[in-house]
């Protein structure tokens, strides 16, 4: 069950890696980097750390989303 946690946040990292949003590449890769070592060395902390932040890059990229909306919609609207 574990594993399968791991693996649906590698894809979510992958997607969010795949989007065009400049400058949050970074964080992500960092992320999977993390994980990815975790899971190499069987190290449960690593994993759990991992996880956390997967979750915190997600919300950085939902913030980075809605800033890029709000600026692009906003510089169409006005």
């Amino acid at each position: 069950a574990g594993q399968r946690v791991v693996g649906v946040a590698v894809i979510i990292l992958a997607l969010l890696i795949a989007l065009p949003i400049p400058g949050t590449n970074a964080p992500l890769s960092l992320t999977l980097f993390i994980l990815a070592i975790g899971l190499i060395r069987r190290d449960g902390l690593l994993i759990a750390a991992g996880l956390l932040l997967t979750a915190a890059s997600a919300a950085l990229m939902a913030g980075a989303a809605l800033a890029l909306t709000e600026w692009l919609f906003g510089a169409l609207l006005a």
